[in-house]
């Protein structure tokens, strides 16, 4: 590729990109592209990047897709049209046949797992529970095949909570019987915040989890978390694409990006290892859960807040006058009021008190 030569970087989004993940890949995509004379051209329209691709003669595109049999269409279809697909955070391989027709970018989801579990029986586990297994997750159906390796048959060592559509009936049938456990694995981060709100204080519970929204940092030091580098992921993407186009004789690559798992504040003797982790499942009913519905708009406005905000909230939910907060961050009471209706809004919320609310409801910034 010549100094001078510009390409354009197709990359579809799935629909549901309001998130700490797509915000993050995007964030590495564009910031990997500023010096390589890549161009990239994001859209949620299947047909559109088609199109762009046919037309600029492209033939390689990124794709960001949650769902495992949305990405077995989306491959089909640029498939068919001669589009050269390198998936983040999913694998589709079903034959060595179809191995050689995309590439991925991937958190190692089986070594994540294999060094939880691993870990949690050099400490003793007694017995665990899989909270919100969904079956149309590709990394939700890896950690249970691992578990099943690791600890064999269900019901002896652990026991499978299944989120079949119905997030409140798989968490309760959990919470009923929480005393058993001494362990539970989180298949998302939903399920870990949905988890302490509903439990609050957990004792003699270790709760591991992913560290996927903005939300969990508000719980960070409740529970074993796996920090991703999703921005990374995006750079190794335009990685991908660039040795992809110069190398005409690499059909496919498999990439594999680091992350560590963050003890929570009760275990910090633990040591830290390098492993990755990955995301939230994808039913449709599952996104469509009035609480789920909320944390998700809840992480939307987290994501746009930077650390000001953070404090505004924190201070007025502690009871602060905004001529106390105007002194403490060296800011105007205009601009107090609207950094917080600015909130107001992203969170969906009908006014100040319903966002204070649906934060207290579900025990943010405490």
């Amino acid at each position: 590729m010549s100094k001078s030569e510009t390409h354009t970087l197709c990359v579809y989004l799935s629909e549901r990109k309001t998130n700490k993940f797509f915000h993050e890949i995007m964030k590495g995509i564009k910031e990997e592209v500023l010096t390589k004379n890549i161009t990239p051209f994001f859209t949620d329209n299947l047909s559109e990047l088609i199109r762009t691709c046919n037309a600029l003669g492209e033939k390689i595109a990124v794709i960001v897709e949650y769902s495992r049999r949305e990405a077995f269409r989306v491959f089909e279809k640029l498939s068919a049209h001669g589009i050269h697909c390198i998936f983040i955070n999913m694998k589709i391989a079903t034959s060595a046949a179809s191995l050689q027709k995309h590439s991925s970018v991937c958190h190692d989801y089986e070594g994540t797992t294999r060094s939880l579990i691993l870990g949690c029986c050099q400490d003793g586990v007694k017995k665990m529970a899989y909270l919100g297994y969904n079956e149309d997750s590709y990394s939700d159906t890896v950690k249970l095949n691992l578990i099943r390796e690791l600890l064999g048959e269900e019901g002896d060592k652990y026991d499978v909570y299944r989120n079949n559509g119905d997030v409140q009936a798989c968490l309760s049938a959990f919470i009923e019987r929480i005393n058993e456990y001494d362990t539970v694995i989180c298949a998302n981060d939903i399920f870990i915040v949905l988890l302490f709100t509903s439990v609050g204080n957990i004792q003699n519970l270790r709760v591991i989890g992913s560290s996927f929204l903005n939300l969990n940092d508000l719980y960070r030091n409740n529970y074993t978390t796996v920090m991703l580098d999703n921005e990374q992921v995006g750079r190794c993407a335009v990685m991908a694409y660039r040795f992809l186009r110069k190398t005409e004789n690499i059909l496919a690559l498999d990439v594999k990006v680091a992350a560590k798992i963050i003890p929570s504040q009760d275990s910090m003797e633990s040591s830290e290892q390098e492993i990755e982790e990955d995301e939230v499942g994808t039913s449709n009913v599952f996104f469509n859960d009035e609480q789920v519905s909320e944390l998700l708009t809840l992480e939307n406005m987290f994501i746009k807040c930077d650390e000001t905000d953070i404090r505004i909230l924190k201070a007025i939910k502690e009871g602060k006058t905004y001529a106390a907060i105007e002194e403490s961050e060296y800011i105007a009471i205009n601009t107090i009021k609207y950094r917080l209706n600015r909130m107001v809004k992203r969170a969906g919320a009908d006014g100040k008190r319903e966002l204070f609310d649906l934060l207290e409801k579900y025990h943010l910034l405490k």
